[in-house]
């Protein structure tokens, strides 16, 4: 068997811990040159910003259209509310008038206008 004496030192390997990149994007740079490069990087922000401003439009059409038609189903609805409230004060009118109280009066509780003989007044 083989011992590993302590009298000798013993060094652990030590692993290089600096992040390489990989060797196709290390090439790449190497054979790009800087203005090139930067152009590059315009495109690719230019075109971000194309998809994002693209999809924002179809996002707040689709929005707008949506409000539009609730707008139109509110203003329906408003009609319909507004045909109610004239129908409502017109049957409150007719309820309230003096004819229907004193034909309601003498139908259900048997009661008659009194006679201006029979009111007295007194001081």
């Amino acid at each position: 068997m083989f011992f590993h004496s302590t009298a000798e030192g013993y060094v652990c390997p030590m692993l290089d811990t600096r992040k390489k990149q990989p060797q196709f994007i290390t090439q790449w740079l190497k054979s790009v040159n800087k203005e090139k490069l930067f152009l590059q990087m315009i495109a690719a922000a230019a075109f971000v910003l194309v998809v994002v401003v693209f999809g924002t439009s179809l996002w707040l059409g689709k929005i707008g259209s949506s409000i539009d038609e609730s707008i139109i189903r509110v203003e329906q609805e408003r009609k319909v509310l507004i045909d109610k409230n004239i129908a409502l004060r017109v049957e409150k009118t007719y309820l309230f008038s003096s004819q229907n109280i004193h034909k309601a009066a003498a139908e259900k509780l048997n009661m008659s206008v009194a006679q201006a003989r029979q009111i007295k007044y007194l001081n």
